[in-house]
């Protein structure tokens, strides 16, 4: 496969993005909406909907107890890492909303290796075991030499 040099790959991205914003700006009315149009309208209003849905449950858990230190500290963290607004901005949301998500799931990691700890014996060994001791060392090898061969 041949590589595309940058210029090209900028062009091509650049006309992705002209195509994007133009289907975006003519109005649905005056074409046919085919299947897959339909299909990615919908699939657009359910993202919507999930991202309102969240920012309106982030938004009354920020009223009901605003931390104005955790606020704060994004901000500061944010403000060290970029210069850009945009991405500021993507950071900020990213650290109050998706890394929270991923913290509360990882607490919950928790009390599934309890309930290992509590199962049967099988479900103790594969708890207290690396990947490398339950599958052995030369299996990782071939897993490596048939991905990256």
């Amino acid at each position: 496969m041949s590589k595309l040099s940058k210029s090209a790959l900028k062009s091509i991205v650049k006309e992705c993005l002209i195509e994007i914003l133009a289907e975006g700006l003519t109005s649905s009315v005056d074409k046919p909406v085919t299947p897959k149009q339909k299909l990615r309208n919908a699939l657009r209003e359910k993202r919507s909907i999930n991202r309102s849905s969240k920012q309106e449950v982030l938004r009354e858990t920020s009223t009901k107890t605003p931390n104005t230190s955790f606020d704060r500290k994004i901000e500061e963290t944010v403000s060290s890492v970029t210069n850009d607004p945009i991405m500021a901005e993507i950071l900020a949301d990213t650290a109050q909303t998706t890394l929270q998500e991923q913290l509360q799931a990882d607490s919950k990691k928790g009390a599934i290796h309890s309930v290992a700890r509590h199962g049967d014996q099988a479900a103790k060994l594969a708890d207290a075991a690396t990947p490398d001791e339950l599958f052995g060392e030369e299996v990782s090898s071939k897993w490596a030499s048939l991905a990256f061969g």
